[in-house]
């Protein structure tokens, strides 16, 4: 397992048209490290529905909350058989996070 300190910075805009459970993205303290988890915990951070808007341009936050976030996580690796792959229409930006790495969360605590 691997542990890092970071930010939620934005979301898989695909997970939102997919009706899927909500794709985060996290970058590292040291903006190193690019994480995409599809389960944290709903308990963490309550998200506005404004840091969702413009999904179709943008996963990222608005920027004067996009470091807001701020998390520690533990988590491993996913698996070929536990990663998500979702298809998504044309029209969405996804090449914002194509970088990330996907992970599963095992712990998660708000900082």
């Amino acid at each position: 397992m691997k542990q890092t300190d970071g930010y939620i910075v934005g979301f898989d805009p695909c997970s939102l048209v997919n009706h899927y459970a909500t794709g985060f993205v996290i970058t590292s303290t040291d903006k190193k490290l690019m994480l995409m988890t599809y389960n944290l915990p709903d308990s963490i951070y309550r998200f506005p529905l404004e840091n969702f808007q413009g999904f179709e341009n943008s996963g990222y936050f608005p920027i004067d909350v996009r470091f807001s976030y701020k998390i520690r996580v533990t988590y491993t690796i996913a698996t070929e058989s536990e990663k998500i792959y979702l298809l998504c229409l044309g029209y969405i930006n996804t090449s914002e996070f194509n970088d990330a790495t996907q992970v599963i969360i095992k712990s998660a605590t708000k900082l």
